[in-house]
């Protein structure tokens, strides 16, 4: 449903940008009308929408309607332990090295979680300075004060516990409240201190300083570039000294683009810092972090192959500067795995009406469900395999390849905004699925948004350097890590160069 025209979204556009941060280009004008009818839908019941848009156009957003609008432009979905390897890094060389050495009060190690949304990743670190007797001062703030009530409260359903380390500490920190509901425990939960804080306008009080970690994932990629650089700005301020600033892979580019921040690499883990040291890694665009791990650099020294040439594909695929992927590996039939269904996975989807909750009770029916919908997909039934794929999220909604999945069905039915929300939802489930952000990629750049399309062919690139090259790549088509690495990383290429001539056309 189309509420407003396009001379309105540009102004909700720039009022966007002005007050937190975030750019709806003009190739963008589809996203953000998804957001404003959803935002008009729940602000404004009985008022009129057109008066309503023109008082919100005119700067008459009351602070209750702020709220929402702040609530449907973020994407708030977190989950506690995430990222486990990412964890284990920070937990040995950060949080053992500073137990008792940090910038808190009697040594306690200073931790930031800048947009903590719900609260999952603050608790996450409170459970694990509990459980390693490491005392923490933990701060924890967010833009969106609906979600700063829900972290309070601490109340979480299983979409929260989606790993083994969460599902094992469950019993020990979390009450069960009701058929699906879990309370954290009130000393676990008092050892966070919420606040709310605009990154973009708001000013950084005096007594958020000296932080031994910040961490700031997954905000960064949906700023503008000139709000990037200021709230960067603002976490090398409080940092300390000696402190980390952590963020995600697909955001690293923009903080190596920042300049002010020294980067090393432990383990896959990329940490920044306000000061240089022996490990640090040299470069001069972020390229080259990609490159070296991809094919099995030993040294965190890296240095730039500036020999990258563009030619065609031996194989007979070839990329422009005018296009995404071409070729029929990459069509999107072909990010289907392989395989025909055996006939005892033939059932109707109307047979899952009667007990889904048995249907889904193992990893192994959860597999053979997405088989059959991946069938269906092929052979057109886009409407049936959507059913299967909402049937297994209405009894489990930690499937991630069920979110990428329908990804494809909406992609394939070019319905691009719901593509791109649950190619969104699927690296928010498990962000080391590959294809989802080689998807959002090449639908960003179809859009014209070279920027987002950049931050999602490099964060693939990112999740590439843990495979070895001969690795076959789920849903690729059966593309091998090294084969698909060339792939985008020309198209990357291609994004990074036409940002930069557009930038010096303007």
């Amino acid at each position: 449903m189309k509420l407003l025209n396009e001379q309105q979204l540009l102004k909700f556009a720039d009022i966007i940008k002005d007050k937190f941060g975030l750019e709806f280009t003009p190739e963008r004008c589809e996203d953000l009308n998804r957001v404003m009818s959803s935002f008009i839908s729940e602000a404004s019941p009985e008022e009129p929408v057109s008066g309503f848009i023109e008082r919100c156009l005119r700067g008459g957003l009351t602070e209750r309607e702020r709220e929402i609008l702040i609530d449907h432009l973020t994407i708030g979905e977190t989950y506690f332990f995430r990222e486990p390897r990412a964890l284990k890094v920070i937990e040995q060389h950060i949080l053992k090295p500073l137990s008792g050495k940090g910038s808190g009060r009697d040594g306690a190690v200073r931790i930031w979680s800048a947009a903590c949304t719900s609260g999952e990743e603050p608790y996450t670190f409170a459970m694990m300075g509990d459980k390693l007797g490491i005392p923490m001062e933990i701060v924890a703030t967010d833009l969106d004060s609906r979600a700063l009530m829900r972290a309070r409260k601490a109340v979480y359903r299983k979409w929260s516990f989606r790993n083994e380390q969460a599902l094992a500490l469950k019993e020990r920190y979390f009450e069960t409240i009701g058929e699906n509901s879990f309370k954290l425990s009130s000393e676990i939960a008092t050892r966070v201190n919420f606040m709310k804080l605009n990154l973009v306008k708001g000013m950084i009080p005096a007594s958020m300083d000296s932080f031994d970690l910040i961490l700031c994932r997954n905000v960064l990629m949906y700023f503008c570039n000139s709000v990037v650089g200021s709230v960067l700005n603002k976490m090398h301020k409080a940092l300390a000294e000696q402190g980390h600033f952590v963020s995600t892979a697909s955001e690293s580019c923009l903080i190596l683009e920042h300049g002010n921040f020294h980067c090393k690499n432990i383990d896959g883990l990329l940490l920044f810092s306000k000061h240089a040291d022996s490990n640090d890694i040299t470069f001069s665009a972020c390229e080259a972090i990609d490159k070296s791990s991809m094919y099995g650099a030993e040294s965190n020294s890296l240095s730039i192959d500036e020999s990258l040439v563009y030619e065609e594909y031996a194989s007979g695929y070839t990329i422009d500067d005018n296009s995404t992927i071409s070729g029929n590996t990459v069509a999107v039939d072909s990010y289907s795995d392989s395989g025909s269904i055996d006939h005892q996975y033939s059932d109707s989807v109307s047979d899952l009406e009667s007990d889904s909750t048995a249907v889904v009770e193992s990893d192994h029916a959860v597999s053979e469900l997405l088989l059959k919908g991946r069938e269906l997909l092929n052979s057109g039934d886009c409407e049936a395999a959507r059913e299967i794929c909402m049937k297994i999220l209405e009894v489990d909604h930690i499937t991630p390849e069920a979110y990428y999945l329908l990804g494809e069905i909406n992609f394939k039915d070019r319905n691009t905004d719901e593509a791109l929300k649950f190619f969104r939802k699927t690296l928010y489930a498990d962000s080391g699925i590959v294809m989802a952000d080689v998807m959002l990629g090449n639908i960003y750049l179809d859009r014209g948004d070279l920027r987002s399309a950049s931050v999602h062919f490099r964060s693939a690139l990112r999740n590439l350097c843990g495979c070895e090259k001969d690795d076959i790549i789920k849903y690729s088509g059966d593309l091998t890590a090294g084969r698909l690495a060339e792939m985008i990383e020309k198209l990357a290429t291609v994004c990074e160069d036409r940002q930069q001539r557009n930038r010096i056309t303007l």
